[in-house]
């Protein structure tokens, strides 16, 4: 759920601004999926190609409740 209003501007983001918000929409999306009850929290997965923008996705789910498990 990427925020039309924000991006409307048509400032241009930085890589690092781009995956914050890519990483909150997956948390808000899995979170409201998982409280309306249409998935259960081991129905997600999430493969990244490296491990440089883990920190991220990890804040994101931190910050909208969301458990998580890292493999390697």
């Amino acid at each position: 759920a990427w925020d039309r209003a924000r991006l409307a501007g048509g400032t241009p983001t930085d890589a690092a601004t781009a995956t914050a918000i890519e990483a909150a929409a997956i948390a808000r999306d899995v979170r409201e999926l998982v409280a309306n009850k249409s998935a259960g929290w081991g129905d997600f997965g999430l493969l990244l190609r490296a491990r440089g923008d883990l920190d991220l996705f990890l804040e994101a789910f931190r910050r909208a409740g969301v458990p998580y498990v890292v493999q390697k």
